[in-house]
């Protein structure tokens, strides 16, 4: 095989002009991790099974949500790398769910963020946001309003600090709720207790 595939030039472009985006980037660069295209399926996904540590881009979606779902993909690779993701051969079924749905919904988190920072910029234009970034948004937005009500001479970084606090509990009740999961039928504690059940099949 030759060199390994970059990441789209016009994803990484958007990835560079988010804070997010470009610490999932260095991560990214520093770990060897690499890029594998489709124009189907999935809009990412991250792949630890192979000699090669891999994230999958579906490069027909917009590069603006292909951006967020990369950042969301990075916190996969950065929990395996880091031999923090849970191991369903070594976790009780309830702990490896709780810790499964939690990795989901930081790595959810820190995709809408980047959407929301590129967003800001003017970057996503005519762009379909990611499924339920709508509810992201809004709790953003009142989490800078609670911050300024409370605080009248609070700096914008401090509002969005708090907006961003309150957009993260809101991906948390989303995936909770079941407004977010994996498919169209189950949501991620289902999923991940079906999925630890396989891996527990006796032989």
């Amino acid at each position: 095989r030759g060199a390994p595939m970059p990441i789209p030039a016009n994803v990484e472009t958007l990835l560079k002009q988010s804070d997010t985006g470009v610490a999932a980037l260095a991560f990214f660069n520093a770990n060897g991790i690499e890029i594998e295209t489709t124009n189907a399926g999935a809009i990412a996904y991250f792949d630890p099974s192979g000699a090669k540590k891999k994230i999958v881009l579906n490069t027909s979606k917009p590069a603006a949500v292909v951006a967020a779902y990369f950042c969301h993909e990075i916190n996969h690779a950065r929990m395996f790398v880091n031999g923090t993701t849970a191991d369903p051969k070594k976790e009780t079924k309830d702990d490896y769910v709780k810790k499964m749905v939690k990795e989901e919904a930081d790595g959810t988190t820190l995709g809408f963020r980047s959407f929301l920072e590129l967003e800001r910029k003017g970057l996503t234009t005519g762009v379909n946001p990611p499924d339920r970034y709508d509810m992201y948004k809004r709790a953003f937005e009142n989490g800078r309003k609670a911050k300024k009500e409370k605080d009248p001479n609070a700096t914008e970084a401090e509002m969005d600090a708090m907006g961003f606090s309150y957009g993260a509990r809101m991906v948390k009740y989303c995936i909770d709720e079941r407004f977010l999961g994996p498919n169209s039928i189950e949501s991620y504690s289902e999923y991940y207790a079906r999925d630890w059940a396989q891996q527990n099949r006796k032989k």
